[in-house]
């Protein structure tokens, strides 16, 4: 992952928006444990 990667927030400026940031993606790696944020992006 870049060390540029800046946290994604979507939709942006919704109460309800979701925030993913480089660690979230990084648990999207083979092996790992996805948490609860990257769940809640997804639905």
């Amino acid at each position: 992952i870049s060390e540029s990667f800046e946290e994604l927030v979507f939709p942006k400026g919704d109460s309800d928006a979701v925030s993913i940031s480089k660690r979230d993606v990084e648990l999207l790696q083979p092996d790992t444990f996805i948490n609860d944020t990257i769940i809640d992006f997804y639905i």
